[in-house]
C-alpha cells in the first residue's frame, strides 16, 4: 500500500546516512511498468536495484547496508523451519532494546551523565518467552521442520550436522521426553530420505536398534523402525519399487550380528500378537 511505502521511506531516511548519494536505492514506483502489486515482488525490485545499484560504488568501498529492505523484512510475519517471527516476537524484541537502552541510560545518569558507558554487544541477547515451547535443534523448530515440503529440505546447506544434532537429541530424550523423540526420529528419517548420499553410511544403526529395545513407548519403537526401513532403503508398504530410496549397504552390514537379527525376529513376532499381549511384553 502507499502508507507502506511511506513507512519504509521514513525508516530508510532515519536509518541510512551515505556520503555518495549516487548509490542510493531509487524510490519505488508500484504504477511503473513490470512493477508487480505483491509484496514479494516489491521486495525482489527493491533488491535487484541495490544490486544494479551497488555496482557503480567503488570497489574499494564496502557495500551499502540496505535497510530498508531490513525493516521491511522484519515487519512481515515468518513462519518457516529455521525462523519464527510474528507480532509477538517483535514486541518482545522491542521490550528487550527499551529495558537495555534504559540500562544504559541509568547507569550514563550515575555517572553525572558524561563519559561514555561501555556496552559488550555480543553478551547481549534477546529473550523471547513465546518460543519457549517451540522444539529447537540447532536452528530448526522441529515441528515446521516437519510441516515443510520437500523442496525445503532438500536446500538445507549442512544436512550431515543437522542430522547428527538430531540424532543426539534423540538419545538424551529417549526416556525423557516421548514426543520429542519421537519428533526427532521423523527428522531423521525425512533428512535422509533426501540427503543419503551427503550424509553418507550412518554408523550408529546398532545404537538405534539398542534404544528401541529399552524404550518403553509402543510409538517410539514403531517410528525407530520406520526410521530404520529408510536407512536401509526399505520399499514402501505397496512394496513398489522406488528409484530414490536409499541404497547405502553400509547400513545394513551393521544389522548382521546376532543382537539385531533376534530383535528384529521379536517385532516381526509381535506383529502377529495381540496388541494388549505386546503390552504385557514390552513391561
Amino acid at each position: 500500500s502507499d502508507m507502506e511505502l511511506e513507512n519504509l521511506d521514513d525508516m530508510e531516511r532515519g536509518g541510512i546516512e551515505r556520503v555518495d548519494t549516487d548509490g542510493r536505492l531509487p524510490d519505488y514506483d508500484p504504477d511503473a511498468a513490470g512493477n508487480s502489486e505483491t509484496n514479494i515482488e516489491r521486495l525482489r525490485q527493491r533488491i535487484r536495484i541495490a544490486s544494479s545499484t551497488g555496482g557503480r560504488a567503488d570497489a574499494d568501498a564496502a557495500p551499502p547496508e540496505n535497510f530498508r529492505i531490513l525493516f521491511h523484512v522484519v515487519t512481515q510475519d515468518h513462519s518457516l523451519p529455521d525462523l519464527l517471527w510474528n507480532q509477538q516476537t517483535r514486541r518482545e524484541l522491542r521490550i528487550s532494546l527499551e529495558t537495555e537502552l534504559g540500562s544504559i541510560q541509568r547507569e550514563s545518569d550515575v555517572r553525572g551523565g558524561g563519559g561514555r558507558v561501555a556496552w559488550n554487544h555480543r553478551q547481549y541477547a534477546v529473550p523471547y518467552p513465546s518460543l519457549r515451547d517451540e522444539v529447537r535443534v540447532g536452528t530448526v523448530y522441529m515441528r515446521l521442520w516437519l510441516e515443510s515440503g520437500d523442496a525445503f529440505i532438500r536446500c538445507w546447506e549442512d544436512p550431515d550436522r543437522l542430522f547428527e544434532l538430531l540424532f543426539r537429541r534423540l538419545l538424551c530424550d529417549i526416556d525423557r521426553n516421548h514426543a520429542v523423540a519421537n519428533m526427532c526420529v521423523r527428522c531423521l528419517e525425512r533428512l535422509y530420505a533426501l540427503h543419503a548420499h551427503t550424509i553418507g553410511v550412518f554408523h550408529d544403526v546398532l545404537i538405534l536398534v539398542r534404544s528401541m529395545a529399552l524404550t518403553t513407548s509402543a510409538e517410539s519403537q514403531h517410528r525407530i523402525l520406520s526410521l530404520l526401513a529408510t536407512l536401509l532403503g526399505v520399499a514402501g508398504e505397496d512394496g513398489e519399487e522406488d528409484d530414490g530410496r536409499v541404497r547405502l549397504p553400509g547400513n545394513a552390514e551393521q544389522l548382521l550380528n546376532a543382537e539385531s537379527i533376534s530383535l528384529l525376529c521379536q517385532y516381526v513376532a509381535w506383529g502377529h500378537t495381540n496388541r494388549a499381549q505386546v503390552g504385557n511384553l514390552m513391561d
